[in-house]
């Protein structure tokens, strides 16, 4: 697994094979990128961030901040280690175990990735997501192929594609007037 563009490009990202990540292919990250567009200059929630790849690729690609959440104390390490490798400025980044340890930017995130274990991914309630997004900001969902696309409340589905075992969707939120 690398980091697919940025200043740290095809650096190789150091992770455990466990039971807590499921890393996700090249192909289905360089889609989620080209749907997404440009992130420099953003505030990024990595939620369920197992390897961190998706916050390490945004910082890499420009990103201001990203905030990991992951439980799995390793995982949280490695990112660590490969923020350190990659001469990350502490600034760059906050790890935290759980969404409840994370503060929101004023205006909310600009994006937001959440690819939570496919096993338990109706034990997730995203109904608050919007809440933690800035206006226009995205929403960016993996979620198991063959599942219904789930509604996140105050947003709108932008794009869907499945890749492979997984479902890429991507919401946008909007003001509810």
């Amino acid at each position: 697994m690398r980091i697919l563009s940025g200043k740290w490009g095809n650096r190789k990202i150091i992770f455990e094979k466990n039971a807590a990540t499921h890393p996700m292919g090249e192909r289905e990250k360089n889609a989620i990128f080209n749907m997404v567009g440009e992130v420099s200059g953003l505030f990024v929630l990595d939620w369920f961030a197992g390897s961190g790849q998706l916050g390490l690729e945004c910082l890499s690609r420009g990103a201001l901040k990203t905030v990991f959440v992951e439980k799995d104390k390793k995982n949280r390490a490695n990112i660590k280690r490969n923020l350190a490798e990659f001469g990350g400025e502490a600034e760059m980044a906050e790890i935290v175990p759980t969404i409840t340890d994370i503060v929101v930017p004023s205006d909310g995130f600009d994006l937001i990735f959440a690819d939570p274990p496919y096993d338990k991914f109706f034990e997730f309630d995203f109904s608050e997501v919007s809440d933690m997004l800035k206006e226009e900001g995205l929403f960016v969902l993996s979620s198991p192929g063959n599942e219904k696309i789930p509604g996140v409340p105050g947003t709108a589905l932008i794009k869907s594609k499945t890749y492979a075992g997984a479902r890429i969707t991507i919401y946008r939120k909007y003001d509810i007037i």
